[in-house]
């Protein structure tokens, strides 16, 4: 009964490390590669500035799927709002 104690004990603890392992790369990699830049697109001076940064954080969402989905936990909410606005919204943009 003790071995297997340990077992289930180590086992846990394995998966319960790879689990934040991987969500801590997930995190990292949404940080970098699209957060950070609608972050810099939200900050910027000029809209000139803005662009480049809003389109590398739309085309990341684009390329991942994130444009879709819900974002409830105990029932549905549309989220499409924005997903079908916010390609477009630099095209509205003053050069």
């Amino acid at each position: 009964m003790k071995s297997i104690c340990i077992f289930l004990t180590v086992l846990a603890v394995i998966s319960l490390t790879a689990f934040t392992t991987v969500r801590t790369v997930i995190a990292v990699n949404f940080d970098r590669n699209c957060a950070g830049y609608l972050e810099r697109a939200a900050h910027a001076n000029t809209v000139a500035l803005a662009i480049p940064a809003l389109e590398k954080g739309i085309s990341y969402l684009t390329e991942n799927h994130m444009t879709e989905g819900f974002t409830s936990v105990a029932y549905r909410t549309p989220t499409r709002i924005w997903a079908s606005s916010a390609p477009t919204s630099t095209s509205r943009w003053p050069s």
